[in-house]
């Protein structure tokens, strides 16, 4: 047997071709990684991502699941992935870091499908734009479910392409994986479903268009009819895997002010509207016109045959288009800019199919110069010889290479400018101040505009530093936030910036912008905290009238004020749940009782919730009241709350929360206070004692009476 030697020649070769294959991802993952990691965690986290950071505070899973199903909005996908990655660390670069891996995937789930349907060269230059782009780096870099949906809803049309084209079980599997995960990030993934599905019926119908032209429409009949079988098996395993989510999903669409309804239908779009919405999507400029002229090389293709190829992005683009048009009308041009991230990957592909479109026509019209110059007679031997270079691609290569180049020199001054811009308040600057000056147990107040959301982005915060610092609502005290208060170190005031707050008028207080918040605290020397609180309030009621209630909350607490007469009817005023519900009478509901002296109610709820409560109350709008009883849970495995429930024009307010006044009284009776400012315009109001869970609880001495 005669040796021969290795093919040094063929293995380079190999190993030239196995380099060239690699270099363009390797690229993108360069890029993509280093435009999407770079500062990750410089800015704080905004009101959205706190809710998502949330859950690595939770010891299990079904904790999370509870939160997320508070949310009529939420799907819970994204915060079970933060929350299984909560030993990487709760801070802004961890809880990041999962979504920044999702936008780098996405870029290469977006060249992987370009590179299948147009080639490797347009595959580069689709990952390229996806890994430049402002839009798609500034949702790589916040930890909502956008990263997640344009990865996933990629991956859904690459894996309906493959199943179209190829018919594997292993291509209808990954659809199905792809298509539930994708329902579990958002319920904006069912336009994208809708797209996908719709594709492959119109790849189907026209292979059996094709199989009829070419006299063979009973192999192509059955064909189609076992990929239509395989298709119809997928989304029943994708409608399975939602099956346990699918009761909320049928909540939120119920939900008018949720989804599409919270945008005006009967919005009426201007030019200046869909500038401005495209700006915020980067196709603007030279984008806009590449994105026009991909739709013309995608029409254009599928009518000179490459019809499955370039169907792909334009049901992707235009289906879920429709589906926000029709939702909203008018309105979809004021669709807040990120819900655009499922169709963003698909306007990107025709992006780059445009680019590759205008290099074409470049080529051709090399080629048609290269063949008259081969045809023109020369003066003898001075006759022009044909090019010998391959000018034809080299001339697509330079107009590919140009135009990504202006697309880059658009983009990159506001990825710049992006690491720069703080979005939202700046919560961790603001612990951070109050933490470096007081390390004890500081108090802060807040109030002004939406404070729930102060309240959750410093609560946050001051978590991730296991400090003692504790954020109080400034309208909704009761008699152990007084007690909090009187406990405090310091004491600060937290409030939404704005520019008709008024600063403070006197040199008692101090104050100190971050971002969007404003701290203000009182001068050194003020040494009592209930002190401290008094003059922030005091300064917070001049631009708040609400916010004297909970001022005279503390004085009466602390003994140096005295409320109005009783307002609420005896307890044994009452009767059963049913008929006419007469005025200044207790309602009580099935499982609800009288204690036998009469004085306390007794909740029994059985498992269920069960109130007892008191119908149009003749509370006066505008009035503040001061809402006081006494309440044991000792007996009771659940919750016990209070609520008085004003209804106006604008819907209903709970106080002192929609959760209620929380009983504590597990051992000892909970001496339970809170103030009530009755708002403007409020025509009835219901006061409400609640219990949740098994066993039993007990109001009694329930009193309501007016601070003025």
């Amino acid at each position: 047997m005669r040796y021969e030697a290795p093919n040094v020649g063929s293995r380079r070769e190999r190993w030239l071709g196995q380099a060239g294959r690699l270099a363009p991802l390797l690229f993108l993952v360069t890029a993509g990684a280093c435009l999407r990691f770079y500062d990750l965690g410089y800015r704080s986290l905004w009101l959205d991502e706190v809710s998502t950071a949330q859950v690595v505070r939770m010891p299990g899973m079904s904790s999370v699941l509870d939160y997320v199903a508070r949310d009529p909005s939420a799907t819970p996908l994204t915060y079970l992935i933060t929350w299984f990655l909560r030993p990487i660390g709760s801070d802004d670069f961890a809880i990041r870091l999962p979504y920044a891996i999702a936008g780098l995937l996405a870029v290469i789930a977006l060249y992987a499908l370009a590179a299948r349907l147009y080639g490797r060269a347009i595959g580069l230059v689709a990952g390229t734009l996806l890994a430049i782009l402002p839009y798609a780096i500034f949702y790589s870099q916040e930890s909502r479910s956008y990263a997640f949906l344009m990865l996933l809803t990629t991956a859904v049309m690459l894996a309906a392409y493959r199943a179209a084209s190829r018919g594997r079980v292993i291509d209808w599997a990954f659809l199905a994986i792809a298509g539930a995960l994708d329902l579990y990030t958002g319920y904006l993934g069912i336009a994208v479903l809708l797209a996908a599905y719709g594709y492959i019926g119109l790849v189907l119908a026209g292979n059996v268009a094709v199989g009829w032209r070419a006299s063979r429409l009973r192999e192509a009949l059955a064909a189609s009819a076992r990929a239509g079988a395989m298709a119809i098996l997928s989304a029943v395993l994708i409608g399975a895997a939602f099956l346990p989510w699918f009761g909320r999903l049928e909540a939120f669409l119920g939900r008018r002010d949720q989804a599409f309804g919270r945008v005006a239908a009967g919005h009426q779009p201007t030019l200046e509207d869909a500038r401005s919405l495209l700006q915020q999507l980067d196709f603007h400029g030279i984008l806009f016109w590449l994105l026009v002229a991909g739709i013309a090389c995608a029409v254009i293709d599928t009518a000179r045959g490459r019809w499955k190829q370039s169907l792909v992005p334009l049901v992707w683009f235009f289906v879920p288009l429709l589906g926000f048009a029709i939702g909203t009308g008018g309105g979809i041009v004021a669709i807040w800019p990120r819900y655009f991230g499922t169709v963003y990957p698909a306007a990107v592909l025709l992006a780059a199919a445009g680019i590759g479109g205008l290099a074409r026509v470049v080529g051709i019209v090399v080629r048609l110069g290269q063949a008259t110059l081969s045809r023109r007679p020369g003066p003898g031997f001075l006759s022009v010889p044909a090019p010998q270079l391959p000018a034809q691609s080299l001339a697509r290569a330079v107009v590919m290479v140009c135009l990504c180049s202006l697309v880059a020199l658009d983009a990159l001054p506001a990825d710049a400018a992006a690491y720069t811009r703080a979005k939202g308040s700046d919560y961790r600057g603001a612990v951070d101040a109050m933490l470096d000056a007081d390390r004890g147990h500081p108090v802060v107040l807040v109030f002004g505009e939406n404070p729930e959301w102060t309240v959750f982005g410093l609560g946050y915060y001051s978590w991730v530093h296991g400090s003692h610092l504790t954020v109080l609502d400034a309208l909704k005290l009761s008699a152990d936030s007084v007690k909090i208060l009187q406990s405090g170190t310091t004491v600060w005031g937290a409030v939404l910036n704005s520019a008709d707050l008024p600063s403070p008028a006197t040199g008692d207080l101090t104050a100190t912008l971050f971002n969007d918040i404003r701290l203000v605290r009182p001068a050194a020397g003020q040494a009592a905290s209930i002190d401290q609180a008094r003059s922030i309030l005091s300064w917070a009621a001049s631009f708040e009238p609400e916010i004297t209630a909970s001022t005279r909350l503390i004085d009466v607490v602390q003994g140096h004020g005295t409320p109005g007469p009783e307002l609420l009817p005896s307890p044994t005023t009452s009767q059963r749940e049913g008929g006419p519900l007469p005025l200044n009478r207790w309602i009580l509901q099935p499982g609800s009782s009288l204690s036998p002296d009469g004085s306390a109610f007794v909740l029994d709820p059985g498992g269920r919730s069960i109130n007892v409560y008191l119908n149009t109350l003749a509370l006066k709008p505008g009035r503040q009241y001061l809402m006081s009883f006494s309440c044991l849970t000792s007996e009771l495995v659940g919750a016990a709350s209070v609520f008085v429930v004003a209804e106006g024009p604008t819907g209903q307010t709970a106080f002192p929360d929609g959760a209620g006044y929380q009983c504590g009284g597990s051992s000892d009776p909970d001496q339970g206070v809170f103030a009530v400012t009755i708002p403007d315009g409020a025509t009835s109001a219901v006061l409400w004692l609640r219990a949740t869970g098994t066993g039993s609880a007990s109001f009694e001495r329930v009193s309501l009476r007016s601070l003025q």
